[in-house]
């Protein structure tokens, strides 16, 4: 996924409310977020059975976070010839800022980060983006669970959507395994085109 400066505009994320008023409860905020998620998922990796835990980010893994997103942003840098892309050039402080934006969850394997994905809500849709996976943890489901994992931190919006570059064909076919469908293209300069996709979900309540 490239090219946007940032997944994260300047948008506010709407305060939760929980108050009642003559008995009847306000209609269901669509950016309301489940509860605390943490996760183990048994995992195959072919040499063994092996525990995957998915559970929220805090600001103290953005190190963490970050080295991996440049690692795993490589091979899209190389595709492109641009190594200027966001996820690689991002700064320790703008991914911080993105921490009280919205949700980032972390995926841990064999005692180290194996993944990452963040998103945030506004108006009833859920921006995914910066889905993350260790080169050597690849092709094993990681990326699959951690997609379910951070929708599911959404349960009452109404739609997702996320974007990568055109060219990144298992990108692509992740996501349309995941159900999403390619809802445009745009393009940035002669040689990168990006490609938006979304999905349609139906709010919890």
């Amino acid at each position: 996924m490239i090219g946007k400066p940032s997944m994260f505009a300047s948008r506010r994320v709407p305060v939760i409310s929980h108050s009642w008023i003559c008995h009847r409860r306000k209609p269901r905020n669509p950016c309301q977020i489940s509860k605390p998620f943490f996760a183990s998922i048994q995992v195959n990796y072919g040499t063994g059975l092996n525990m995957l835990t998915i559970e929220r980010a805090l600001p103290q893994d953005a190190p963490a976070i970050l080295a991996l997103q440049r690692l795993a942003f490589q091979s899209e840098a190389a595709l492109y010839n641009d190594w200027s892309i966001p996820p690689i050039t991002q700064t320790l402080e703008a991914l911080l800022e993105e921490f009280s934006a919205g949700i980032i969850l972390k995926a841990i394997a064999e005692g180290q980060l194996v993944g990452s994905v963040r998103a945030r809500c506004h108006d009833g849709l859920c921006e995914v983006g910066r889905l993350i996976v260790h080169p050597a943890f690849q092709r094993r489901g990681i990326g699959s669970r951690l997609l379910r994992a951070i929708e599911g931190q959404f349960p009452a919006v109404t739609r997702f959507e996320l974007f990568t570059g055109s060219k990144s064909e298992s990108n692509l076919r992740l996501y349309q395994r995941a159900g999403y469908r390619i809802a445009q293209t745009k393009s940035l300069s002669p040689a990168v085109s990006i490609t938006y996709l979304e999905k349609r979900a139906n709010p919890a309540g």
